[in-house]
């Protein structure tokens, strides 16, 4: 029974880990955003001491989103993210739950700060038309 649990959690990593993104953030800085929405997730999901199959599910999505995104548009710390992501995935989809809980904070720490949300620009007067 032991080998059929293993090949049960290889599967399921597998399963998690070849989501495809379903959406790719237009700027660096949303990419990021993308990063700590995903982090969000997983300290939601670990909150209670167990993730559920939608949980798991969302997260396998944000995270193939974020990693994409940081792949389109590079830089110099988007490859130890990008690990990042997949190694904390592969964690929660084995049911490493306690490992990922240890790792996040490294994780975490590693991630730039979260993007400003950026503020609406008050609209420019307009000279006035001629007729």
């Amino acid at each position: 029974w032991v080998t059929q649990v293993q090949e049960q959690i290889k599967v399921r990593e597998n399963q998690y880990l070849s989501v495809k993104h379903n959406e790719i953030a237009p700027t660096p800085d949303e990419a990021i955003g993308q990063v700590h929405t995903y982090l969000d997730t997983v300290k939601t999901a670990l909150g209670d001491r167990k993730v559920s199959p939608e949980e798991m599910t969302k997260i396998a999505q944000q995270g193939a989103n974020a990693s994409a995104s940081l792949q389109a548009h590079g830089g110099a710390n988007t490859q130890n993210l990008v690990n990042g992501i997949d190694k904390m995935t592969r964690e929660l989809a084995r049911g490493e739950w306690p490992q990922a809980n240890k790792n996040m904070g490294s994780f975490e720490a590693s991630v730039p700060k979260r993007p400003e949300p950026s503020k609406p620009q008050p609209p420019q007067p307009q000279p006035p038309t001629r007729r």
